[in-house]
Order: structure tokens, then C-alpha cells, then sequence
């Protein structure tokens, strides 16, 4: 297997990040401030 590059890791790593704060954090939120009202 060839071993994987540095910048494909990193770019898949940001684009989880990215996604992550687009999709999950708005709903983590909203649980929050919906449990805390």
C-alpha cells in the first residue's frame, strides 16, 4: 500500500472540521439552549 501524503491527511482533516462545525455545532447548540430554556 502506498503510504498516504501529508497534504491529502491534512486536507481530509480540514474538510471534516468544516463539516463538523457547519453541520454539528449548530445542533449541539440548539440541544443545549433548548435543554437549558
Amino acid at each position: 500500500m502506498p503510504v498516504p501524503d501529508d497534504g491529502l491527511l491534512r486536507g481530509l482533516a480540514v474538510s471534516g472540521l468544516i463539516s463538523w462545525e457547519r453541520e454539528l455545532k449548530p445542533l449541539m447548540s440548539a440541544n443545549l439552549l433548548g435543554s437549558i430554556s
